[in-house]
């Protein structure tokens, strides 16, 4: 379900915040998204991680560079981060970054910042992951309900993506946010594309592999056909060739009977 979808039946209406916040403010009587969706809403979980580990709402927002008013309204509605955020919010709450999006209560190890992708490479692989599926911005942002232009401006590198945005490609694709925002994601798309790369590639490679063959077949094929037509011409020059020396011995012993024949009859007469 997604931030787009709720906007339009009017279940949140948007109320603004600081940079790199997104606050949504509840409507009567409707649960927020993240009970919706059977676990704890974002800024729930931050708030229970922070107390969790004895922080103070002042101690994430001087980290954060925000007001501690800005980081209490995160925290009791329903809000999201930035992407650019999400390393300091693992760092600080000492999970992972699939712990984040899981809302997990035991926590893995702390997602190391320098693990995360650039901005640009982000915008990179969102893209190849569309193209994996060979779906068009319009599709999939249909399919995960943002706005095409959104999804445009995060695939060009114009706008970090919130986490919220991330969590809704998590879910249609069925991955975890390690595997789209860490330099060691493998997410699915990317293998499937470059299996596509490989298959295309060995499909080249046969194909040339059969021309170079055939290349080199054809006038094989050609000089053996070449010689075997030129067997029967050399027998036939052979045939021909004692034929006419047959034909010649022929006439010669027809003379020679011829000959003894007319000495015969002279005998008889003399």
């Amino acid at each position: 379900m997604s931030v787009d979808y709720l906007f339009k039946r009017g279940i949140f209406l948007p109320v603004g915040g600081a940079k790199g916040l997104l606050f949504l403010k509840k409507r009567p009587l409707i649960q927020l998204m993240g009970d919706t969706m059977g676990k704890m809403n974002f800024g729930a979980y931050i708030s229970w991680r922070r107390k969790q580990l004895g922080h103070t709402q002042k101690e994430l927002a001087d980290l954060l560079h925000y007001t501690p008013q800005a980081i209490s309204r995160l925290e009791s509605t329903e809000g999201s981060l930035s992407c650019d955020l999400i390393p300091v919010i693992c760092s600080f709450l000492e999970c992972s970054v699939d712990d984040l999006h899981l809302r997990s209560e035991e926590t893995h190890p702390v997602t190391d910042e320098a693990e995360f992708l650039t901005q640009d490479q982000l915008a990179a692989r969102l893209s190849l992951i569309r193209e994996a599926y060979r779906l068009n911005q319009e599709d999939l942002a249909a399919k995960i309900g943002i706005s095409a232009k959104s999804l445009r401006n995060y695939e060009k590198g114009r706008q970090i993506p919130p986490f919220a945005v991330i969590e809704l490609f998590c879910d249609y694709f069925h991955v975890l946010p390690s595997q789209i925002l860490l330099t060691s994601g493998d997410f699915p798309g990317e293998g499937r594309h470059s299996f596509k790369g490989k298959g295309l590639t060995l499909t080249l490679s046969i194909l040339s592999l059969v021309a170079i063959g055939a290349g080199v077949g054809v006038p094989l094929i050609v000089r053996h056909n070449a010689t075997a037509n030129a067997e029967p011409s050399a027998s036939q020059e052979q045939r021909s060739e004692s034929r006419p020396g047959f034909a010649v011995t022929r006439p010669s012993s027809e003379s020679d009977s011829s000959q003894q024949s007319t000495e015969s009859s002279s005998e008889s007469n003399e």
